[in-house]
């Protein structure tokens, strides 16, 4: 969490992040480097902005850009997700280019570690068919 003495910064949004921190440093009296506190108001920012991912938000990133015939998207954590995408897309895909379309649908999401893993398991409509019997 952020120290008391920096409770300025909640209130001095329109002032850039890096006058910011120094103004703080300045008030603050400890200390404290304009980095260190840039880097601790920038870091407060993000943990308070971030929303958390759900299985509801994967399956309309997925939905909105692939043509789904049956998706669920399993999940309860925030970061791990399971998802099963049949779409007739996949029609002569290999499985590796199916599982990068899913993925393309994410953004970097997966690289800013908002996803941390998506297990993925994706079929043809024909495969998918076959599965369930």
């Amino acid at each position: 969490t952020m120290p008391a003495h920096f409770s300025v910064v909640k209130t001095c949004h329109s002032i850039p992040l890096n006058r910011l921190a120094t103004k703080c440093c300045e008030k603050s009296g400890l200390g404290y480097s304009p980095k260190t506190v840039y880097n601790l108001v920038f870091i407060n920012h993000k943990l308070k902005t971030k929303s958390m991912m759900t299985k509801e938000k994967i399956h309309e990133l997925i939905s909105s850009q692939i043509n789904v015939s049956h998706l669920d998207v399993q999940g309860d954590d925030g970061q791990h997700f399971e998802a099963t995408v049949v779409s007739p897309e996949f029609d002569d895909i290999n499985m590796v280019k199916q599982h990068q379309m899913v993925y393309k649908t994410l953004g970097d999401r997966m690289q800013t570690n908002e996803i941390h893993a998506l297990a993925l398991k994706t079929f043809t409509p024909s495969d998918w068919s076959n599965s369930q019997t």
